[in-house]
Parts: C-alpha cells; sequence; structure tokens
C-alpha cells in the first residue's frame, strides 16, 4: 500500500493550501512521519504559503479606488460646466466654452472605462487643455479645472504605480511559497512509503488510505473542471480514464 501519485501542482491557490492543512493534521497520527525531515519541511512551507496568501488578500484598492473617484469627479464636472455654459446667454463666455469643448468632446467621458483606458485619455485630454490659450480658458471659466484634473490625475498615477509594486512583490511571494509547498510534496510522500515498506504499521496503513481517499477526490475534481471547459463533441471522443492511481 503507497500514497497515490499526484500532481499537487494542478490544486487551485486555496485549495491547495486546504489540502495541505488536512494532510499536516493527519500525519500527526503518525510521529515517524510528522518528526521526520520531510515531514517538518511540508508544514513549513504550509505556513509559508498561508502566510504569502494572507499578504495577497491584505492588499487594499480603498486608496486608489479614493483617487479615482476624485479623477472622475474631476472630469464629470468639467464636462457638465462646459455643457451648461454652451447655452449660456453670454455670447462671449458661451462661444469659448464652445471651443474648449470641441476641443476636448473627442474624449468622450471615460469615467466608466477600466483605469487603463481611462487614464490614457485623461492623460490624452490634459494635454490638449493645457495646450490651449489660458485665456481662452479663463472666458469659459474653467480655468480651474485644468490643474484640479491634473493633480488628481498625477495622485492617481503616483499611487498605482506604488500599488502596482506592492502587488508584484506580494505576487512573487505567492509564487515562490507556492513552489515550495509543491517540491515538499513528493518529499513527503517518498517518506510515507518508505515508511510503509520497512516499518509498516497499522497507523501508517491508515494514514495512506485518507490521503489517497483525499487525492482521489481532488483528481475528480480536477477532471469534473478540465471536463467542463470542453465542448459536448470533445467529451464523446475523449478516451475513458479508468486508471485510479495515476
Amino acid at each position: 500500500m503507497k500514497v497515490y501519485s499526484f500532481t499537487y501542482s494542478t490544486l487551485r491557490s486555496e485549495e491547495m493550501l486546504g489540502m495541505s492543512l488536512e494532510i499536516a493534521e493527519k500525519i500527526k497520527d503518525v510521529p515517524a512521519v510528522a518528526e521526520s525531515a520531510q515531514g517538518k519541511a511540508f508544514r513549513e512551507a504550509i505556513s509559508g504559503y498561508a502566510s504569502a496568501l494572507d499578504k495577497d488578500k491584505a492588499i487594499s484598492y480603498k486608496d486608489l479606488l479614493d483617487a479615482d473617484a476624485s479623477a472622475d469627479q474631476a472630469i464629470t464636472g468639467l464636462r457638465t460646466h462646459l455643457q451648461v455654459l454652451l447655452i449660456y446667454p453670454d455670447d462671449e463666455m458661451r462661444e469659448a466654452a464652445r471651443e474648449v469643448w470641441n476641443a476636448i468632446d473627442q474624449y468622450g467621458s471615460p469615467t466608466q472605462l477600466n483605469f487603463q483606458e481611462e487614464y490614457a485619455i485623461v492623460a490624452r485630454m490634459l494635454d490638449t487643455l493645457e495646450a490651449l490659450d489660458p485665456e481662452l480658458l479663463a472666458r469659459a471659466t474653467v480655468k480651474a479645472w485644468v490643474p484640479a484634473l491634473r493633480e488628481r490625475y498625477n495622485s492617481f498615477m503616483s499611487l498605482m504605480k506604488s500599488y502596482d509594486a506592492e502587488r508584484a512583490s506580494v505576487s512573487g511571494l505567492v509564487k515562490n511559497a507556492r513552489a515550495a509547498l509543491i517540491a515538499s510534496w513528493k518529499p513527503l510522500c517518498d517518506v510515507i512509503n518508505g515508511l510503509a515498506i520497512v516499518s509498516p504499521s497499522e497507523a501508517l496503513d491508515a494514514l495512506i488510505g485518507e490521503i489517497n481517499t483525499r487525492i482521489q477526490s481532488k483528481k475528480t475534481a480536477i477532471k469534473q473542471r478540465k471536463s467542463a471547459k470542453k465542448d459536448p463533441k470533445e467529451l464523446a471522443e475523449a478516451p475513458v480514464d479508468l486508471d485510479v492511481e495515476a
């Protein structure tokens, strides 16, 4: 009797952590496994992976979303202000507003787009506005909106840069911790299988049986996920896999 072979990397993030924690509890009942170098390495890898996932979840979008909302408010305020002035009874102010409006109307209102699309448009809109005659902006009474939008745009982009750096750092931690946990899986199975040969016991048999039950349930779940992605014709033509231990 031995632990089934299983590609640990096929598990999803939380799924891998959950299965690992479950197996870590099971091996506690067999001290020879739990206290082995492989058992300890497995538990340490679990701890490192759990910590990395916690850091990933702790990343907050709040400041970024607040900065985006502030920039959106400036875009909407500027456009609304100009739209009102397009029907203003003062000819000079109305025509100035129309000239500014015609310069930026090509960009539309990008506030409902994703960050990358929105701020690519905002950058071009700002370049267009800042290239206009300051006296024209003053006559259209929108002169204060331009530096306000620039400031909010710069604030958002600065926060986005910080967020990207933090996200990249944490993603690296998660990737490395996941790789370490995957790498610790086979040595753990090897020591369990080795002990089952040289020092068999009812406790080891029970442990192997429980681990195999969990492995088989995960294999079934993974096969179901893969099948769900295939169309009915592919499924009909696919060979039936009868090997439960592969």
